[in-house]
């Protein structure tokens, strides 16, 4: 039986994962939530972000997915520990396998946390948290903070 994959973005740009996830597990079947009513996810408070995204991740769980994909920058930056924690599926964010991919096509392998000036995915609430380099410390010891 295909697994049941539950992929959440505060809008449409989680479109682009659903699509990835599509071609590298096309015998999966996939349920897409975007929160157009509550979009941008950037603007807002990081406890209004965890109460949005964790009410799609129950959303979610309760339609019989078997894992979460936060594919939404600001709710993986911002709430992911509280969504892992508000449902019973394993939760993927999108930092981590970010930084990942980015290590291996990197040649020096180092990777900066978060430019100086904010670029995208970069958004007032997730750059003022500075919740990026706190999720990509966790990395090891080949990860490099470079200020």
């Amino acid at each position: 039986m295909a697994p049941v994959i539950g992929v959440f973005d505060s809008g449409f740009g989680g479109l682009t994962v659903l699509r990835e996830l599509r071609n590298s597990l096309p015998l999966a079947d996939y349920l897409y939530f975007g929160d157009t009513a509550h979009l941008p996810y950037g603007a807002k408070s990081v406890r209004t972000v965890a109460k949005y995204a964790t009410s799609a991740a129950h959303f979610l769980e309760a339609r019989g997915i078997e894992i979460l994909v936060v594919a939404c920058n600001t709710a993986t930056a911002l709430a992911f520990d509280e969504i892992r924690s508000a449902v019973k599926v394993p939760v993927v964010g999108v930092i981590e396998p970010g930084a990942e991919r980015a290590l291996a096509i990197s040649k020096t392998k180092k990777l900066r946390s978060w430019p100086p000036k904010p670029r995208s995915p970069a958004t007032p609430t997730n750059w003022r948290s500075s919740a990026w380099d706190c999720r990509l410390r966790k990395r090891p010891a080949h990860y490099l903070c470079l200020w």
